[in-house]
């Protein structure tokens, strides 16, 4: 089916287990064994935390040697809420630095739940980028998380047009609506056409992308992402969610 990546995911949210102390050489030697195995290569790994904290320096850069070790080019993140401005941009800025000496692109993605972020959808994070001024800082474009982020209020390709020569990476997921609820589903089932979004918007068709399907959580009715109701699905659901977005993709892209 065209499969030869994989974006291994560090995010608290998902695992709320997940220890920075978990971030060292020898782990990171013994994931990517098993990533050879199976026969894939890591382009980009998803490793999403608050930018804008006094130690996110420290912290970031044990997972982006964590990142390079298993081969990435890119490691995605997220911004910070509104009050922590000033400390992300000088966080970002030293973090540009090492991101050059690395040759590690640090794609920013756009939330999918809360408020009060310094970015929410492609126009801000254009604006962010730019502002920066680097060529290793980027975007992680997330096409679902527009929708939930806004409740609804705003389409998923919103500002995306002037935000595409910053965008590095998209993360393609999607959520349907279902009993008052929004579930995470395949990509073809869900609010967000994707079919419609190549089309659209041709230059995407040549950046990496990886399928964000964490089908073990969804969204309620006010848009709060919370583990799915009933516990995590059958193996057989997430791997027909999955094959079923894979042969999905290849025919849109």
């Amino acid at each position: 089916m065209g499969v030869q990546f994989i974006e291994p995911v560090y995010i608290a949210k998902y695992d709320p287990l997940l220890q920075e102390s978990y971030f060292t050489d020898t782990n990171a030697t013994t994931v990517l064994r098993q990533i050879r195995d199976a026969g894939l290569k890591v382009r980009s790994v998803a490793s999403h935390m608050d930018m804008g904290l006094t130690d996110t320096v420290d912290v970031f850069r044990r997972r982006m040697n964590f990142a390079k070790t298993l081969g990435a080019g890119i490691i995605i993140t997220n911004t910070s809420r509104l009050e922590n401005r000033e400390q992300f941009f000088k966080n970002m800025e030293t973090l540009s630095r090492t991101a050059e000496e690395m040759e590690l692109v640090i794609a920013l993605e756009n939330p999918g739940d809360g408020f009060g972020y310094i970015m929410n959808n492609a126009a801000e994070g254009a604006a962010v980028v730019r502002e920066l001024h680097s060529a290793w800082i980027k975007l992680n474009y997330d096409f679902s998380n527009i929708h939930t982020l806004s409740k609804g209020a705003d389409r998923y390709d919103t500002g995306l047009a002037e935000a595409i020569p910053d965008i590095a990476h998209l993360h393609l997921k999607n959520v349907k609506r279902e009993n008052d609820q929004w579930p995470v589903c395949s990509l073809p089932e869900g609010i967000v056409d994707y079919r419609k979004v190549f089309h659209e918007y041709p230059a995407l068709r040549d950046l990496p992308v990886s399928i964000e399907l964490p089908v073990r959580f969804g969204y309620d009715r006010d848009f709060n992402f919370l583990p799915r109701e009933g516990g995590p699905p059958a193996l057989e659901e997430i791997c027909g969610a999955l094959q079923e977005s894979i042969l999905f993709l290849n025919d849109v892209v």
